[in-house]
This record gives structure tokens, sequence and C-alpha cells, in this order.
């Protein structure tokens, strides 16, 4: 299974996927540039694609994580460098490919713009303001909807990282059941407020 976990800076990513490591074989980090030339932009993309395609031929059996992905780059390009890249057709494409495969988005978002500004302004990366953040939120919402991955979506305000874990974990388990009941692929979104 691939497992995209999305979700702004400083949301619990790294944590969760830290929390979920013994339960995947392989975590591919994928680092989103601050600012990035359209060069760059265009290489990362490229990146991704490898990447993708040598997690879907070789998914058979194995389950890989990946904290970023392709849709970082939709929704950050369009927030922070003003590039409006949400219908680029490679990256949707991209979508297209992870979703022949057994999949789950994981998005995390928090409610409080503020306790993330808080995290934010703590680690010395005050680039994002807070209107950039409910933008970002926003944006993210977007392309999950245009992607039409499976998906699962925490709010993690006010949750503890085992608290959250244990959301994720406990979904993936009902997603991972679901699909063996039904074989033929469909949307399905658990979402937790």
């Amino acid at each position: 299974m691939i497992i995209i976990v999305e979700g702004v800076d400083k949301v619990g990513k790294d944590t969760l996927i830290k929390n979920l490591r013994g339960y995947y074989d392989e975590v591919i980090k994928n680092e989103r540039p601050k600012d990035s030339s359209l060069k760059e932009e265009e290489m990362l993309k490229n990146r991704y694609h490898i990447l993708y395609v040598n997690a879907i031929k070789n998914c058979d059996g194995k389950n890989w994580i990946f904290n970023r992905s392709h849709i970082s780059q939709m929704v950050y390009s369009g927030v922070m460098r003003k590039r409006d890249n949400m219908y680029d057709k490679d990256l949707m494409k991209m979508s297209d490919d992870i979703r022949q495969v057994p999949h789950c988005l994981v998005y995390l978002y928090n409610s409080d713009v503020g306790e993330i500004r808080t995290r934010l302004v703590k680690e010395k990366e005050e680039y994002i303001n807070g209107d950039k953040l409910e933008k970002l939120h926003e944006r993210y919402l977007e392309a999950i909807d245009k992607s039409l991955m499976t998906r699962i979506i925490v709010n993690t305000c006010g949750k503890t990282a085992t608290e959250v874990y244990n959301i994720v974990r406990l979904s993936l388990k009902h997603l991972d059941d679901l699909r063996r009941e039904v074989m033929n692929e469909h949307v399905h979104t658990v979402e937790f407020w």
C-alpha cells in the first residue's frame, strides 16, 4: 500500500510517520523547497514521478509511506510562489497512477491557525503568516478533492500525537478491510474533527 501524508509545516506529519514507521517497509521524505525556481520545481516533479513509478512497480506486498507528495507541490507553488499549477496535467496524472494500486492520502490539518503559527515561530520558520496558512488549507482541500484519492482527513487541534496516530492507524485498517471487501476502487473519505 502507498500512504501519502500531507499537511502544512508543523502540523505533525513527521511525528505521525515516526509512529507509523514500524508498520511500513519504506519511508520516503520529500523536502518541499521553501523557494524554488521553475527549473527546480520541474526537477521536483520528475523526482516524484520516478519515486511513484518505483513504488507502484514494487508495491506488491510492501508498504510505502511518503512524507509529502506532488499534492504539496501543487498547493505551495500556488500560495507561496504565486504559480498556479493546480491543473498541471503531469501532477494530476500522478494521482491517477497512484489510484491504480492500494493507496491512501492522509491529510493532517489544525483548525487552530495560532497553534501552527506558534510552532513555526518556535522553530524560527516564520515565512508563513496566518492568512497563508488558511489559504494553504483551502488549496490542500481543493487538490485532495481533485486527486480523487482515498483519503483520511484529521484535524490535529487539541489531539496528542498518540491520539492522531490511533485515528490514522485504525482508519487505515478500516480502509484496508473495506478494500478487501470491495475490490473495485471507490473514493473513501474518513474525516475526524
